[in-house]
């Protein structure tokens, strides 16, 4: 093969890619307008409504990707790197991968399990006080400061009740 074929080969191959982006484009946009129909029928708002924010989506995640891509950070989407507080108040800045995922999950599994072992608002004793849904007889003691904490409540429930 010549350096002229290859260059023919090439640009062939160029005006192949702008075709199918061009195509790419049309189809997207049928597709849109096809889930808007949709959505309409489904009475989930007006078409003019529905396409603005669906547009208003596609910016957005156009100029997310940028940014990224400008960043470099368009590797596989996730974290490069997490700023983690240390029990004595420093903070440390983690890039290596298992790093960054043990912190992340530690992170998750204190934010999703933080009412687990708390408050016992629903124990017998305070069910009896309290009532289920605020009407029991110890509510006016509880907003006057008077109510007497019983001795097996958690700390988290003496802090709550005590306003």
């Amino acid at each position: 093969m010549t350096l002229i074929q290859i260059k023919e080969k090439l640009q062939q191959a160029r005006r192949d890619r702008r075709d199918c982006k061009r195509r790419a484009k049309s189809l997207q946009q049928e597709l849109r307008y096809r889930l808007v129909a949709a959505k309409e029928a489904a009475w989930e708002g007006k078409v003019a409504t529905i396409l603005r924010n669906m547009s208003r989506v596609e910016a957005q995640r156009a100029s997310a990707w940028n940014t990224k891509f400008m960043l470099g950070t368009t590797r596989n989407g996730s974290s490069m790197q997490v700023t983690v507080t240390n029990p004595d108040g420093s903070k440390a800045d983690l890039t290596e991968r298992e790093d960054v995922e043990s912190a992340v999950m530690r992170e998750n599994e204190l934010k999703y399990h933080q009412t687990e072992g708390g408050s016992h608002l629903l124990d017998g004793v305070f069910q009896n006080d309290f009532g289920s849904f605020g009407e029991g007889p110890a509510i006016d003691e509880v907003l006057q400061g008077t109510y007497i904490i019983p001795p097996h409540a958690t700390q988290a429930t003496k802090d709550f009740l005590q306003v």
